[in-house]
Formats: structure tokens, sequence, C-alpha cells
């Protein structure tokens, strides 16, 4: 047991150090550099961007820039973000328990939703509903989420200016609303974005449910 416990830390420091490393190759080939935005700025100047890249040691070869970029990363250190002005580990502490609380409502939604249609379509299998929600599953389950994301927005935000864009609150009203009103704000809010994920997901649970419980159900 101990053998095994050591060989998948071992396996994970692999594939976390070859990620790390994937990352520092991609941005230092990517074109430009993380003060291009200041070249139309004509007060600031080449000696001022050197300064900067000097302060941010992005003066230095690249051999110091990634064993200096692993020693900040296996501390926690994960950088500073040029364009929200913060580290980045406060801007993903931030986006956290957002991500959390969208995710979590998603998979289980997901998984009971997916579940209960598989269990109808299992009864009644071949007939008008089960072909009906089985072509809408597949069509969802082929569509990329980012894509359908875009297509409630269009329908729900712009034709039907039901739900907002974007953000998770009322940036003007929500530090006015009282608790009821702030938790229906936050549902107001998550609908799309739980939508997508509870779609896309859903249908891919539902039909590997229904596979399974039409293979098992003759058995009984």
């Amino acid at each position: 047991m101990i053998a095994l416990l050591l060989r998948r830390a071992v396996h994970t420091l692999v594939v976390v150090a070859a990620v790390a490393t994937l990352v520092f190759v991609l941005i230092h080939a990517a074109p430009g550099d993380p003060f291009a935005a200041s070249l139309d700025n004509p007060n600031v100047t080449e000696d001022v961007r050197a300064g900067w890249r000097a302060t941010y040691g992005l003066d230095q070869p690249l051999p110091v820039q990634y064993g200096r970029y692993l020693a900040r990363l296996a501390a926690g250190d994960m950088g500073w973000s040029f364009s929200r002005q913060q580290p980045v580990g406060a801007v993903l502490g931030a986006a956290l328990p957002r991500t959390l609380l969208l995710v979590g409502l998603a998979l289980v939604l997901s998984f009971a939703g997916g579940v209960a249609l598989a269990l109808a379509q299992a009864r009644r299998p071949g007939r008008a509903f089960d072909r009906a929600t089985g072509g809408a599953s597949l069509l969802l389950l082929s569509m990329p989420d980012f894509w359908l994301g875009l297509l409630l927005l269009l329908v729900f935000s712009y034709w039907l200016p039901i739900f907002p864009v974007g953000g998770m609150v009322d940036a003007v009203q929500y530090p006015y609303l009282g608790t009821g009103a702030r938790l229906l704000d936050r549902a107001h809010h998550i609908v799309l974005p739980l939508a997508t994920l509870v779609l896309v997901a859903g249908a891919a649970v539902a039909r590997y449910q229904r596979a399974a419980l039409l293979d098992v159900l003759p058995r009984d």
C-alpha cells in the first residue's frame, strides 16, 4: 500500500512538473511580452520598460527564469497578474468560491437529471418519448459547451432579455439588497451558465445510464 502511494505521488509530481514546464515554454514562445500594451504610450520609454523587465526578472536567461519560476511555484507563489494588477493567487482565490458553487450545482443537477431521464427512457424504450429525448441528448452531447453557452446568451439575454449577460451579482444593487433578495439575485445570474453545464453533462449521463439500464433490466 505504501509503495503504491509513493508511486502515485511520484507520478503526480512528474505530471505537475511537465505541465509547469509546458506552460513556461508556451508563454515564452508566444510573441510579444507583458509590457507590449505600453508600446503605444509615449510617456513609457524603453528605459522604463527595461526597468520593468529587470524588476520581474524577465531580462535574465531562460534557465534562470525557469529555475525561479519552479522555486516560486513550489512555494505557492504563482506570480503577478498584469491585467488584474494583483497576485495570481489572489485572483484565483477570489474566483474559487464561485467556481465551486457553479461546478457543484452542475454536478448534482446533471447526475440527478440524467439518471431520472434515463429511468424514464428505459421504462418504454423505442417509444416516441425515448426517441425524442434520445435525439435531444445526442444533439446536446455533440454540441460544444461554449457554443451552447453563446446560443443561450443570444436567446435569453439578447433576443429575450430575461437573464443577465455576465457577472455573479448585480454590481449596483447587490450591496443594498437583503439576504433573500441577494440569494435571488445570485440565482438569477447563475441560471444560464448552470444550464449550459447541466444540459451537456446531463445528456452524457442520460445516454450512459440508459444503455446500462437496458443492458441490466432484461436479466431481472
